[in-house]
């Protein structure tokens, strides 16, 4: 797994190509994540594998509007309330989160890079929540310019303002359904069989029944640990076996070209 998500990263770079990467004013996106539990069917690197990829592509794309940038080693110890009750979702106390992505921030800030972009690809409030804290802090007591990027869902459930100036708001497509897939379903599947296939039973997904729960179980969903465990015995929250390579390929394709416009978009209108 980690040559996985480490490959193409800072980390495969020598420091004088990071050095001079700093001074030609290239943006760096980072990749923040969890390692946390995704059903029997999917590994404990789900998330850490989705924001890498992302981050993979969205680069890409930033090339089509001549903008530079790398992407830093992936960040994937935060906070896992919901799956909490589960072995493997390794969570960290608020403190330690807000501290450490504040310091990751500092070191590429020290290192001349002028703008970073937080790719997160992990939907607990809390864990949202306080890397939000910790861009504000980052940027009030040392001067750091990072952002994250978050969809309209997300800012509305957060409860915070699309205005708050580092905050990147996309809009996403949501698709009218009466049954939630959020965690380990049909989306999540999909994009690790297509790009990671070594981290899925693609045999026993396909034989998985949909949870079937709505809007009114995430209230469930939200108090976390052992309800979330009540409400998800098997770990999933959503539709497993309605996955395809192709359906993987178009989400990450997609959601990549997305950021990288609203990144563009931003930078063009805040410098």
């Amino acid at each position: 797994m980690l040559d996985s998500i480490f490959k193409d990263t800072m980390a495969s770079m020598n420091w004088k190509e990071i050095e001079i990467a700093a001074t030609n004013d290239t943006l760096v996106l980072v990749p923040v994540s969890v390692i946390e539990e995704h059903g029997p069917h999917l590994s404990l690197a789900v998330d850490c594998l989705c924001s890498y990829i992302l981050c993979r592509l969205i680069r890409e794309e930033l090339k089509k509007f001549q903008r530079s940038s790398l992407i830093s080693p992936p960040y994937y110890w935060g906070i896992n309330n919901a799956t909490g009750g589960f072995p493997g979702s390794f969570t960290v106390r608020k403190e330690t989160l807000r501290y450490m992505i504040i310091d990751l921030l500092l070191s590429l800030h020290r290192w001349g890079f002028k703008r970073l972009f937080i790719i997160n690809w992990h939907g607990d409030k809390e864990h949202l929540l306080t890397i939000v804290d910790a861009i504000q802090e980052a940027g009030v007591n040392f001067g750091v310019r990072a952002f994250i990027v978050l969809s309209e869902f997300e800012v509305e459930r957060l409860k915070i303002s699309q205005s708050i100036p580092y905050i990147v708001c996309i809009k996403e497509d949501q698709a009218r359904q009466n049954y939630l897939d959020i965690h380990a379903g049909s989306d999540e599947v999909s994009i690790i069989s297509n790009f990671f296939p070594e981290h899925v039973n693609e045999e026993l997904a396909s034989r998985l029944e949909p949870t079937n729960l709505t809007k009114e179980d995430l209230n469930i969903w939200n108090k976390g640990w052992f309800d979330t465990k009540t409400l998800i015995p098997e770990g999933y929250f959503g539709n497993p076996k309605d996955f395809s390579k192709e359906k993987g390929r178009v989400i990450i394709e997609q959601k990549s070209k997305l950021i990288a416009t609203q990144i563009e978009s931003f930078l063009r209108m805040n410098g």
